[in-house]
């Protein structure tokens, strides 16, 4: 069986530091709390009960100031407001319900 090769081009690091996204460029404005579940200096992974389309723009801001991993400060890592790319979108079945699990890349 073939290994599964990382596409990443920068680390990502654990977090959970609380957000807030909305489509972007849409006349059905509505935010959506969510929480990150890891963040690199190119995009992040967060949670969401809301399937989202891969190539959907969103506006992604917080005002929450993440704590430190392994020494380096994941606020140098995690925008205030930025615009993103949805690259993938899985879905997640725990205890608490489905849910998805949304990859980003910022723009």
């Amino acid at each position: 069986m073939l290994d599964k090769k990382e596409k990443r081009a920068a680390e990502r690091f654990a977090s959970d530091t609380a957000i807030i996204f909305s489509n972007f460029s849409t006349k059905n404005w509505s935010e959506n709390s969510s929480v990150t579940l890891n963040i690199s200096s190119g995009g992040m992974c967060f949670e969401s009960r809301h399937s989202l389309k891969p190539h959907t723009n969103l506006y992604i801001r917080t005002g929450q100031i993440p704590e430190m991993a392994h020494g380096i400060c994941k606020w140098n890592l995690l925008r205030t407001s930025t615009l993103a790319e949805v690259r993938w979108c899985r879905e997640v079945t725990g205890e608490d319900g489905c849910w998805y699990s949304i990859g980003v890349k910022y723009l």
